[in-house]
């Protein structure tokens, strides 16, 4: 049988908010500056992420890279329960369209008449994610190919549903491998499903997960399952040079709920994110102070794209400035000072 990989105040203190991803501002009780900041990869700069939409005709760019202890794919280890190094790069535009590149390293195997196998993996993915009638959809033509293998590479296509319900995640999946040669000329289909429970104020979150396979890689059929207990620590708060609280979220979707449910104020935001750019989640902030009647927030352009029209594009997006990439932490803090104080005239003089 062989394996692979599938799927994957006053006098009291400022405060700042920072997250993964972007970056915002607000101003508590005492009126004094709270600063949320969402900071993606990169732990000098604080970036601000965003929530469920792209830009049109937008691409974005995601990329990973790290040690597992042990790479297994439903329910087998290829790794040979060792330590396994993978990374990949996901390209992915407003209308749902994607694709990435991934790849790990292995257990030897598809060894062929030299006697030498694949030492590695590599996929390359291209499918489509988006909503239907409610639903969360995924579809995709996967290849997985096996480098210095003897006739193991192989195509599968996996399609996945899943919902949203309050604190509970369920999903749906089925792939299927049609008949192939490194198959044996035998097709291969693999059926799962999951259910998951965990909201923000949830302790831990909880995933169960399990499938069947039956085909060429499992003849007479396979059960395989999954159960996994999560905790994610955040926000964190940390001091900071301007005598600000800095707070940190794990990525985009928990800084706009952040932004949601409280002021803040400043926003300091990255200008290119994967899940969603600078300028979209900008966009998505300016509507939600007209829509319930807000103070404008200042938000700051975190990037190293600081030509002439690029800089306008920022200010037509909604922003109020920009601090250049490598971050001058000088630089960084002269302007958000500049920005706070400008609103606090804007505020005066409204």
């Amino acid at each position: 049988m062989q394996v692979r990989r599938g799927d994957a105040g006053k006098n009291y203190p400022r405060h700042i908010n920072h997250s993964l991803g972007r970056g915002v501002l607000r101003r508590p009780m005492n009126n004094r500056p709270l600063i949320l900041a969402v900071i993606f990869c990169l732990p000098a700069a604080p970036v601000l992420a965003a929530q469920d939409r792209l830009p049109a005709k937008q691409w974005s760019f995601d990329a990973e890279v790290g040690v597992v202890s042990d790479y297994r794919f439903r329910g087998l280890s290829l790794s040979d329960k060792q330590p396994a190094l993978q990374g990949g790069l996901t390209m992915s535009h407003a209308n749902g369209a994607y694709g990435y590149v991934w790849a790990s390293t292995i257990e030897e195997y598809g060894a062929g008449d030299d006697g030498d196998g694949a030492k590695a993996e590599a996929d390359f993915v291209l499918g489509w994610a988006g909503s239907l009638s409610g639903l969360d959809v995924d579809v995709s033509a996967q290849a997985y190919l096996y480098p210095g293998g003897s006739d193991v590479n192989y195509v599968e296509f996996p399609a996945t549903v899943a919902k949203t319900q309050g604190d509970w995640r369920w999903s749906l999946g089925a792939a299927y491998a049609p008949s192939q040669r490194a198959l044996g000329h035998e097709d291969n289909v693999y059926g799962w499903g999951g259910v998951a429970w965990g909201g923000e104020s949830a302790p831990v979150k909880v995933e169960l997960r399990a499938g069947y396979e039956d085909g060429a890689y499992a003849p007479g059929g396979k059960w395989d399952w999954s159960a996994g207990v999560s905790r994610e620590f955040g926000p964190l708060k940390v001091g900071g040079p301007l005598g600000a609280e800095l707070t940190l979220t794990a990525n985009g979707r928990e800084a706009v709920e952040a932004i949601a449910r409280q002021s803040f104020d400043i926003v300091l935001m990255d200008v290119q994110m994967p899940e969603m750019n600078g300028l979209e989640a900008t966009r998505l902030i300016r509507e939600l102070e007209a829509a319930r009647g807000l103070a404008r927030t200042p938000i700051l352009a975190l990037t190293a794209n600081v030509m002439s029209h690029q800089i306008e594009s920022y200010w037509a997006a909604g922003m109020d400035g920009h601090v250049a990439k490598p971050i001058d932490a000088a630089a960084l803090y002269a302007a958000v000072e500049t920005a706070l104080a400008q609103a606090d005239d804007e505020q005066a003089a409204a």
